[in-house]
């Protein structure tokens, strides 16, 4: 799968996550658990770096972190370097050149 392709389905999986928080978060305890879930998915498609959805914890009323669309600028920070696999992706499966040699006819 190209680079590029894995990064598209891991940011519309991120939308979905961020989504979910809008509709649900404000649900009394549905909010938090919410925020669990997101980290752990968020921690699977982005390393390290959807550890940072846990900041989403720090707004304890549920209100103002659904309308920030976190995994999904977490998945904007990496495009960069998908962009570059996806080059790399390219260099290594471009088609060899063939050396054909033609001769004239006589």
């Amino acid at each position: 799968m190209q680079p590029m392709t894995k990064w598209k389905l891991k940011m519309a999986f991120s939308v979905i996550i961020d989504g979910v928080d809008l509709l649900f978060g404000l649900i009394p305890g549905v909010g938090h658990a919410g925020e669990f879930i997101g980290i752990f998915f968020a921690m699977i498609l982005w390393g390290w770096r959807g550890g940072i959805y846990g900041l989403e914890m720090l707004d304890v009323t549920n209100v103002a972190d659904g309308f920030i669309p976190t995994a999904s600028l977490i998945g904007w920070s990496k495009k960069a370097d998908y962009e570059a696999r996806q080059l790399q992706w390219h260099a290594r499966n471009r088609p060899a050149s063939s050396s054909t040699t033609f001769t004239l006819a006589e």
